[in-house]
């Protein structure tokens, strides 16, 4: 069924239970209150479509993938809200208000001669395992983004701490062996996460991004992340060659996990991967005679900790000793304790919150 419309829309609410298209030389207007339904394919050939004001729902409750296309010019559309069933955007579209996931999914189609998605709306998105874009979504506009993408694998979003009120930035999830895209484990990491990746892009020509922080989902991997290895996030400029690998850093903030470093402007491919194990092990004697041999309190990984405290108490409990930040180094007197028998109490921030407490049980002789 070919809906063509010379007139202007106004104010109506449009259920097309067959195929919408607008055809080619079509003047079309959509004003605020202009709502339009289908649950079939839409259509629009005409470079004088303004559908800036519409409301857009795309509900098909079919099994199959339905087709959303535009062959004009570049479109916008007020709000999109997708509502059920699959559906394949085919050209350059823009939601300049507001993007509803409620259920199904929207796939932007790369083999297409143009096909962008791009929203500059002013609210931040959100998406589900059952509703989000199959592909890349630009994103323009300051604050706290989510990008809500995902792939045949599911529900993987981005986070950034901080959008670009001028310049359009796209995320989406690709599967690619991590040989190709270049992510290894090294010296500092263990093991990378191989079901997918997420690739950054910046819209526009000459554009550049100043960076932000950034969170990766962690959807469905919380079984990765063990004790035998703290999450981190990798981020690599190029493919084929690991030289340019670096680490942002992480910390668990289900269901992100989150860089402690800004991710940079020409980052292009981004992995979920677990550090090599630090183990933390506190020396059980010290000997302060001045021979270079356990002159000093001496705990193994500290140094991957900063944030830590160390108490000494003796053996009724009392306070000996006391150091916040611990470094393994000499400028403690530790001649000063008497000999006996002490318990050691290091607590280490291993996470944004996680606080780990080991006690030992350590000795000074004389």
């Amino acid at each position: 069924m070919k809906w063509l419309l010379s007139t202007y829309l106004l104010g109506l609410s449009l259920l097309a239970k067959g195929q919408f298209i607008v055809g080619a030389g079509t003047a079309i207007k959509s004003e605020a209150t202009t709502t339009l339904v289908t649950n079939l394919s839409i259509t629009n050939q005409s470079a004088r479509t303004d559908l800036s004001k519409l409301n857009l729902v795309l509900a098909s409750a079919s099994a199959r993938t339905e087709t959303f296309r535009t062959t004009g010019n570049p479109l916008s559309i007020g709000k999109l809200t997708i509502n059920g069933g699959n559906y394949t955007l085919l050209g350059d579209f823009t939601v300049a208000d507001e993007m509803v996931f409620a259920a199904g999914r929207l796939t932007v189609d790369k083999a297409a001669s143009a096909g962008t998605l791009t929203y500059t709306g002013a609210k931040d998105l959100d998406g589900s395992d059952k509703s989000f874009v199959n592909g890349r979504i630009f994103i323009k506009g300051g604050g706290p983004r989510t990008f809500p993408i995902g792939n045949a694998k599911g529900y993987f979003p981005v986070a950034l701490e901080n959008g670009d009120a001028n310049v359009p930035l796209g995320f989406e999830v690709v599967s690619a062996n991590p040989n190709t895209v270049g992510f290894a484990p090294s010296q500092t990491v263990k093991e990378v996460f191989p079901d997918h990746f997420w690739e950054f892009s910046v819209g526009g020509t000459g554009n550049s991004f100043g960076g932000s922080l950034l969170s990766l989902s962690s959807n469905l991997t919380s079984d990765f992340f063990v004790a035998d290895g703290d999450p981190i996030i990798l981020e690599k400029e190029g493919v084929g060659t690991t030289n340019s690998q670096k680490s942002l850093g992480g910390s668990v903030n289900s269901p992100f996990i989150s860089g402690s470093n800004p991710m940079s402007g020409s980052g292009k491919y981004y992995a979920l991967a677990k550090a090599e194990v630090v183990t933390v092990f506190i020396h059980k004697l010290i000997t302060p005679d001045k021979d270079d041999k356990n002159d000093a309190l001496f705990i193994e990984g500290i140094d991957a900790y900063p944030e830590n405290e160390v108490t000494l108490l003796d053996r009724w409990g009392v306070v000996a000793a006391n150091w916040k930040n611990f470094k393994n180094d000499e400028s403690k007197n530790f001649r000063e304790l008497a000999i006996g028998n002490y318990i050691c109490i290091l607590k280490y921030k291993k996470g944004a919150d996680e606080i780990n407490v080991k006690p030992q049980m350590i000795t000074v002789l004389k």
